[in-house]
């Protein structure tokens, strides 16, 4: 199999959107799964200013699922950036588990609710924390579903591959591909990055042998910045210059 590498990556076009002011949020447009999402944000929870008693920083509601799902997980904005990291390592092994009982059982988006009952029940998180944890576990795997779920097999969910544990492993035709979910936007020149890919790509030949063909970065905040990385130069990471059909982002 020969790989085509690319000196830039194939970058399709983000297409913009604008957020809506509470008012104007429809909430029928959106799945009870997000609506429960943004119940389970009070305000306690945002930092407020002490002059006003008003949110420092106004949760900005969406006009529908789409846009709900990268407010929730965009570290950037509102409520979201002040769990930081510590609600990442809470909130990423539940995300694969889910995404793994969704697609395993056949459920969709729809009943993306009930499955996050039933997982935190089983792995639960305490404390203060708990409401955003379950909040961004079902808005994260309800991206992930719609925007990135490959026409293929899972046979893996955190899968042991050389020295890491990947995401997720999808199997179509001959080809294998380890997807490594990420909460926020995936800097390609981050050296934590670099290094785990790199394990990924060196262990994964003798996990799954010759239909192996990448591991695709999957940043749920900013699905137009998807990579397939399919090798390095030189210490960076190398993306491929086109994908599969199969591993296209919807």
């Amino acid at each position: 199999m020969h790989a085509v590498f690319a000196s830039k990556a194939f970058e399709p076009a983000c297409s913009g959107r604008q957020r809506a002011h509470p008012s104007h949020m429809h909430k029928k447009r959106m799945s009870p799964a997000v609506r429960q999402a943004f119940r389970d944000l009070s305000v306690a929870q945002i930092p407020t200013d002490k002059n006003s008693n008003r949110p420092c920083d106004p949760h900005p509601y969406p006009k529908d699922e789409g846009e709900a799902s990268n407010l929730l997980l965009d570290p950037r904005l509102g409520a979201t950036a002040m769990w930081g990291e510590s609600l990442d390592r809470d909130v990423g092994d539940r995300v694969h588990r889910l995404i793994g009982e969704l697609v395993t059982t056949g459920a969709g988006v729809a009943d993306i609710s009930a499955a996050v009952r039933r997982l935190l029940a089983q792995h639960p998180v305490s404390g203060a924390r708990a409401p955003g944890v379950r909040m961004r576990v079902g808005s994260a795997a309800g991206t992930y579903l719609r925007r990135f779920r490959p026409d293929a097999e899972l046979i893996g969910v955190e899968h042991p591959v050389g020295a890491g544990i990947a995401d997720l492993v999808w199997h179509a035709g001959d080809q294998i591909v380890i997807d490594e979910v990420k909460l926020g936007s995936c800097d390609l020149s981050d050296s934590r990055l670099i290094a785990q890919v790199t394990r990924f790509l060196a262990g994964a030949p003798a996990e799954f042998g010759d239909g192996f063909i990448g591991v695709r970065l999957v940043p749920l905040s900013r699905p137009c910045a998807a990579r397939l990385i399919v090798g390095t130069l030189d210490g960076r990471l190398v993306p491929a210059l086109s994908v599969p059909s199969w591993l296209e982002v919807k």
